[in-house]
């Protein structure tokens, strides 16, 4: 198991935890509601059976009938609500792993190209050191070769001198 595996398996427990423990909150506030909603019957019937003996119609059955389908209705929603939960946090547990693979492969796509991008501009640093050793060791030579020529002597230099000479005055002059 990587680290990502055991993330998402902490996570997981620990929505499973959060959901269990917001059953048990709901189960309880329903409990309670049931309790409620018992007492005020049975406050209410002893209200209608008093009225009773003033002459009133006996309806305190009426709240029987009122209380179980109240009840009824109660649980019932209490387990679509909790049934739902459920069913979101699957999905979104769910869709939090395909994010973490998406992220996963495009963090692993993103490390490849940087990898190839360094090696592309080691490559070219490379060549353009081996470009900038050649010049210098051009111009080194063409250094040792004028530094020789001067050397072995100065009618050289001056034969050069001569021919660029001859050269502009060969040239015709701008008026």
């Amino acid at each position: 198991m990587n680290s990502s595996d055991v993330q998402e398996q902490n996570a997981s427990q620990g929505v499973e935890r959060s959901i269990n423990m917001a059953e048990i909150a709901l189960r309880g506030s329903s409990t309670l509601i049931d309790i409620q909603l018992a007492t005020l019957r049975n406050v209410a019937q002893v209200q209608a059976r008093s009225a009773a003996l003033f002459g009133l119609p006996d309806c305190s059955e009426l709240f029987n009938a009122t209380d179980k389908l109240v009840k009824t209705q109660l649980s019932a929603a209490t387990d679509q609500l909790l049934s739902s939960t459920r069913q979101i946090s699957q999905a979104l547990s769910e869709t939090q792993r395909q994010l973490g693979r998406v992220f996963q492969r495009g963090t692993t796509q993103l490390a490849e190209e940087v990898r190839k991008g360094v090696e592309e501009v080691g490559q070219r640093t490379r060549q353009s050191m081996q470009e900038f050793t050649d010049i210098a060791e051009r111009q080194a030579k063409e250094v040792e070769g004028g530094m020789e020529g001067a050397k072995g002597g100065n009618g050289d230099m001056r034969g050069r001198e001569s021919e660029e000479t001859k050269k502009a005055a060969a040239q015709p002059r701008k008026s």
